[in-house]
């Protein structure tokens, strides 16, 4: 058998598209019979159960410094006894970050194709240890499409809204989320705290007077695209 991965959502706009508003069992498996039969799947890079492993140990640290936010947020005006516990349990957070990040360190030194990826990204401005890691983990197909497919799979590509001589808003949309978080903080120190073509761009862009979301996404998409190249 022939297996492809699609989006869910895709499935969804099909039935949409072709006037299916009802839904159940039997008419889903019709429906998907119809769309998997005329559609094609991208290549993506067939699945590894080690670096799914560490993509699972990635994903609970992100969400563990997430609750730590949360967390230090809650606390800030709160009663003394609150800021307390809150406190003991934010160091309680960061004890479990570390051992995750420990653990992570680790598994990535073990492989040494995977630690010579995490250490090429981090010889980029705005890329430490951790976004470097997520993006070598979590990212497996940076260096091995064109950078035009690698802005679109992260998720920062500006898609046309265009209808007749009308010219609407460019959005990024889709992607992977964690991913685009971890760049966002690289392009972040890159445009603001370094030198190099990401803050020629950001600085164009605020000349232009672009919006800040605007010119970050910008440096995004230039940083993923560099980032690509440097590892092909």
């Amino acid at each position: 058998m022939s297996v492809h991965v699609f989006d869910p959502a895709r499935v969804r706009y099909f039935a949409r598209a072709t006037g299916q508003r009802a839904k159940n069992d039997t008419i889903d498996a019709a429906l998907i019979a119809e769309f998997t039969a005329s559609q094609v799947a991208l290549a993506t890079t067939p699945p590894d159960p080690t670096r799914e492993e560490l993509a699972d140990l990635v994903k609970a640290r992100r969400l563990l410094v997430d609750k730590r936010v949360d967390l230090r947020h809650a606390s800030a005006g709160a009663p003394a006894i609150a800021q307390a516990v809150l406190e003991e349990a934010v160091e309680g957070l960061t004890a479990a970050i570390a051992t995750l990040e420990a653990e992570i360190h680790s598994r990535v030194e073990a492989q040494p194709e995977l630690a010579d990826r995490v250490a090429a990204l981090q010889t980029a401005p705005g890329v430490g240890p951790v976004v470097a890691t997520t993006l070598a983990i979590l990212l497996p197909e940076l260096g091995k499409t064109t950078g035009e497919r690698m802005s679109a799979l992260v998720g920062v590509t500006p898609f046309d809204y265009d209808s007749g001589k009308s010219r609407g808003k460019r959005h990024i949309a889709g992607g992977r989320a964690a991913v685009r978080h971890a760049l966002y903080i690289a392009a972040e120190v890159a445009a603001t705290h370094s030198k190099g073509a990401i803050v020629d761009v950001h600085l164009q862009l605020k000349w232009r007077g672009k919006p800040s979301r605007v010119t970050l996404t910008a440096c995004m998409r230039k940083l993923i695209v560099r980032l690509n190249i440097m590892l092909a």
